[in-house]
């Protein structure tokens, strides 16, 4: 599969977030790392000046809820990566945090 493929999903990922629907944001982000395995066996990593911090800045994020100050504070934006990302350096630590995030979410709804 492709790298744009695996963008796609991970966008997709980004969307359900953004509508709090965290069963189908984990089981697009699990998909985006299955697919992202083989294309990073199979296509070496370019050397490109791309990098995590240039994804977070420019992902739209939602205005957090007001809290209380004792609440636990839970990072609750995911990442969006644009179609000019390639790297696949890039790409893998923003499909994790994507999971993980999903998966966090999830269990703070379900409690």
């Amino acid at each position: 599969m492709a790298v744009n493929a695996v963008i796609d999903l991970n966008n997709q990922t980004f969307a359900f977030l953004q509508q709090e629907d965290f069963v189908n944001a984990i089981e697009s982000s699990s998909n985006a790392l299955r697919c992202c395995k083989p294309v990073a066996i199979s296509r070496p990593a370019p050397m490109l000046n791309e990098c995590l911090d240039h994804c977070m800045l420019h992902s739209p994020v939602k205005p957090a809820p007001s809290s209380t100050s004792d609440a636990l504070f839970i990072y609750r934006h995911g990442i969006l990566i644009p179609p000019t990302i390639t790297d696949l350096r890039v790409i893998t630590p923003i499909l994790i945090f994507n999971t993980a995030l999903a998966h966090q979410l999830l269990a703070e709804q379900l409690l």
